[in-house]
């Protein structure tokens, strides 16, 4: 008897479980299905409620013309738009970037624009306005050493929002939304964010997502008064190596971010040496920047800023893989003072490849007939070879190139003609 009690009452509860189980089953789906319809009305309540209406062409085209005054092709840090400037730590994304605040907010008369139109060339250009650097990395200290030593006469519509102002991500937000709220009926504004990475919140993905479409729409809303507000957003490069190109997928941030963005350039490592960098266009619209990338030097004898030393095919900008010598102190062909090109010494003196006369990086056109470089570590080893008195043909068979070419840059390096200084060799 109790043995059937038990067996009943074990059924029984099974039975409620069973049924309670399915009940709670069944809410929670229809309550996320319902919950889903009452989000749908109300997104469709939301556009409804709201005064939304398309704009008479004629309208944007008034409202525009202001752009008269630039270039007709929107190009490089176009006006109006979300740019990216991104570099490794200590390349100079912030020196970039404050000349570049600075140029904007100088205008064409000052020198600073001119520095900047040396290296971005007639592909950019823009109009004197306000510029707002939100800087949440240098103090005072650090502003005071980039630009205080100097006899610089800085613009007066060019302000500094200092470290420790904001604290958030959501703050950073809400301050973007009431400066532009507050200058959108003034006139063309830029702001710079020098870095989202220093606010709490930026390593939520969700979070930083809606924050650069949220910079968008603000960019969008400021055009409806006639007027473009611009923002840069400096980031962080990241990369295993920089002596390969880089791309989009090497900037820390969101999609949402490169998405976004209008133009996107990337600050890298030059072979050159540690005063040299060159940049690269990774992202703009409507524009094809092909295969130079633009070697820029660091000036620090009027403040600290970047200036165009030339242009370059990236391959032979980036810095050389670091490998072992392939010759020994004692090696008959190359003797001890074989220069190793490894990372660590990839050029012995960086002024060989700049003109005083003129600031520019000197462009060595060297092929040869294998299709080889002629590099300056090769140039070096040449004329090396050709102290000892090796014959032309032994040389060229060292070096994998042909007779003729080697004779060719003999004769320059002999008539002092050639493109590099060797004369240290």
């Amino acid at each position: 008897m109790n043995t059937m009690c038990r067996n009943i009452i074990e059924k029984s509860v099974i039975g409620v479980l069973i049924y309670a189980g399915k009940r709670f089953v069944n809410k929670c789906f229809f309550d996320k299905k319902n919950e889903k319809k009452e989000k749908e009305v109300m997104l469709i309540s939301n556009i409804i409620d709201k005064d939304i209406k398309s704009v008479p062409l004629k309208e944007i085209i008034e409202r525009n013309k202001s752009q008269g005054e630039l270039s007709k092709k929107r190009k490089l840090f176009a006006q109006g738009e979300l740019h990216v400037i991104s570099a490794p730590t200590g390349i100079g994304k912030s020196v970039l970037s404050g000349g570049l605040g600075w140029a904007t907010a100088g205008g064409k008369e000052s020198e600073h624009y001119k520095l900047i139109k040396n290296i971005l060339g007639d592909d950019w250009d823009t109009t004197k306005q306000p510029v707002e650097y939100i800087d949440g990395e240098n103090g005072e200290d650090e502003l005071y050493d980039r630009y205080g030593r100097a006899n610089m006469d800085c613009p007066d519509n060019f302000t500094v929002l200092l470290p420790g102002t904001l604290s958030n991500i959501d703050e950073l937000e809400a301050y973007i939304t009431r400066r532009a709220q507050e200058n959108k009926s003034k006139g063309d504004y830029t702001i710079f964010i020098d870095q989202p990475r220093c606010y709490k919140g930026y390593y939520s993905h969700q979070r930083m997502q809606e924050f650069y479409v949220a910079l968008k729409n603000i960019i969008s809303d400021y055009r409806k008064g006639g007027y473009r507000l611009t923002i840069f957003i400096i980031e962080f490069l990241e990369a295993d190596t920089f002596c390969k190109p880089v791309s989009c997928e090497n900037i820390a941030g969101t999609k949402e971010l490169k998405r976004k963005a209008h133009t996107i350039v990337a600050l890298c490592p030059c072979r050159l040496g540690e005063e040299y960098c060159f940049l690269k266009v990774l992202k703009c619209r409507s524009y094809n920047p092909g295969k130079e990338v633009t070697v820029l030097k660091r000036n620090t004898d009027n403040g600290v800023f970047f200036h165009f030393a030339g242009k370059m095919q990236e391959e032979d900008a980036l810095p050389l893989p670091a490998r072992k010598p392939t010759a020994s102190a004692a090696s008959p062909v190359f003797g001890k003072d074989t220069l190793d090109t490894s990372c660590a010494s990839v050029v012995p003196s960086v002024h060989e490849l700049y003109e005083e006369t003129t600031g520019a990086v000197k462009k060595v056109s060297c092929s040869s007939k294998k299709g080889k470089k002629v590099t300056l570590e090769i140039l070096q080893r040449m004329k090396q070879l050709h102290n000892q008195k090796i014959p032309q043909q032994k040389i060229a068979n060292i070096l994998n190139l042909s007779r003729k070419t080697v004779n060719k840059y003999l004769q320059q390096i002999n008539q002092g003609t050639c493109a590099w200084d060797l004369s240290s060799c």
